[in-house]
């Protein structure tokens, strides 16, 4: 996956959430893109730690 915008490593969960959200909202992906981001608030920021 090619993200349109830098983020660097040590950026907040929410800030990579808005550039994944961002990029995926690029390109219409469905319904698929939007339910998945919401849930996935808490574990992001384990997940990317």
């Amino acid at each position: 996956m090619t993200r349109t915008v830098a983020v660097p490593r040590n950026a907040p969960a929410h800030v990579l959430a808005l550039a994944r959200v961002r990029s995926l909202a690029a390109r219409p992906v469905g319904p698929f893109r939007v339910v998945p981001a919401r849930r996935r608030t808490q574990p992001f920021s384990i997940h990317h730690q």
